[in-house]
C-alpha cells in the first residue's frame, strides 16, 4: 500500500520534526508524489538560487539524508556542502526533477486519506486544524505547498529533494 509508505515516513518526519504543522505535512506528501520539480524552472537561475541560499547556511545537526518515499530524499544542504559542491548538487537536482512525473489524481487520493488518518499520526495538532488548512489549501486550488512559518522559525529547512543515489551516479 502505498499510503502506508507514506505515513511511515510522515511519522518518521513528525519524530524528527514534531512541530510539523498541516501544511508540513501536506508539502512532504507532495514532494512525495512530484519530486523537486516545483524548485526548478531555469537551471542556471536554479544554480544562482542554490548558491545565494548556501552563503550563510546555519549550523546543523540534520542528517545528510531524510527519506520522503517514490526513491527520493530530501538532502540537507549544510551537510552536502561539506562533500558536494552547489554545481554537483543543482544537476543532480536538475536531473531528479527531469525523472519525476507525479499524478494529480494520485496526489489528491493520497491527500483525502492524509486528512481522514490525520488523528492517527502523532501530530500536536487537531483534526479542525488539519480541516481548516485543508479547506483553505483546497480554496487556492492545491497549489505548490510552502513549510509553515513555525517549521521554517525551528528547524531553518535547507535541502533539495533528490533521486536516492543519484550522486553516485556521476
Amino acid at each position: 500500500m502505498i499510503m502506508e509508505d507514506f505515513m511511515e515516513i510522515l511519522r518518521a518526519h513528525l519524530s524528527r520534526y514534531p512541530e510539523m504543522r498541516p501544511e508540513d505535512c501536506i508539502k512532504l506528501l507532495y514532494q512525495h508524489h512530484f519530486g523537486p520539480g516545483h524548485a526548478i524552472g531555469d537551471e542556471q537561475q536554479a544554480l544562482q538560487a542554490l548558491q545565494e541560499e548556501c552563503r550563510n547556511l546555519p549550523d546543523s545537526e540534520e542528517e545528510l539524508f531524510m527519506p520522503i518515499g517514490h526513491w527520493l530524499v530530501r538532502m540537507d544542504l549544510r551537510q552536502a556542502m561539506k562533500q558536494y559542491t552547489p554545481e554537483q548538487i543543482n544537476r543532480w537536482s536538475v536531473q531528479t526533477a527531469a525523472n519525476c512525473r507525479g499524478s494529480m489524481a494520485e496526489f489528491m487520493q493520497d491527500l483525502k486519506e492524509l486528512k481522514k488518518n490525520i488523528t492517527q499520526l502523532p501530530v500536536l495538532f487537531d483534526q479542525e486544524a488539519f480541516d481548516v488548512y485543508f479547506a483553505y489549501y483546497r480554496s487556492r486550488g492545491y497549489p505548490i505547498p510552502r513549510h509553515s512559518k513555525q517549521y521554517r522559525d525551528l528547524y531553518h529547512p535547507h535541502y533539495r529533494v533528490l533521486r536516492v543515489n543519484i550522486w553516485n551516479l556521476d
